[in-house]
């Protein structure tokens, strides 16, 4: 259990004597809760210092300093002893929107292997020209790749992680910051 626990998915955040891990998702507040965390644990300056505004680096370079990271992850969500743990959730629709935004922004950047299979996408089911995408079709390239069981971008899997949702007690709304309680 402990191996797939955190397979092919976002690591939660956690901080050894910190009280509450955090589920999160690509295009849903992550960084937002990331800066949170790193100010409550006292390690924003750090970070700041270290990356300013790159704090993903920074939390990558953090948790992979800890040999023992995937343990604490393990005990925070299913151990004996579990945190508070929370995640930010986000309407699918805005997601979407901002997934697209995000991947026509700079194709060459972040989505340069969404983008590849895109163009090759668009070619094999001749959907006019390769250079140009409309959020429709981004829509329908992401429902065909997923149906074909093709790996796709983070930014773009939905947000329920079967590995890990089953452990969060509290969904917040990244919109209205409303608390959720999944277990009422």
């Amino acid at each position: 259990f402990r191996r797939v626990l955190f397979r092919s998915t976002t690591w939660p955040l956690v901080v050894r004597d910190f009280p509450i891990a955090i589920c999160w998702s690509h295009k849903s507040a992550n960084t937002t809760m990331l800066k949170w965390l790193l100010f409550h644990t006292r390690l924003l300056d750090k970070a700041t210092a270290k990356y300013p505004d790159r704090f993903h680096l920074f939390w990558y370079a953090y948790s992979s300093a800890q040999p023992d990271y995937a343990e604490q992850c393990f005990r925070a969500l299913a151990g004996p002893v579990r945190k508070l743990t929370v995640k930010v959730i986000r309407d699918p629709a805005s997601r979407a929107v901002s997934a697209f935004l995000h991947f026509i922004r700079d194709p060459k950047m972040g989505f340069r292997d969404t983008w590849a299979s895109f163009i090759q996408w668009k070619r094999s089911t001749d959907r006019g020209n390769v250079a140009t995408a409309t959020f429709v079709e981004f829509l329908r390239f992401i429902i065909d790749h997923r149906a074909a069981g093709k790996p796709i971008d983070l930014h773009v899997q939905p947000q329920w992680n079967p590995m890990q949702d089953p452990f969060v007690r509290q969904h917040i709304d990244r919109k209205s910051t409303r608390l959720n309680s999944s277990h009422e």
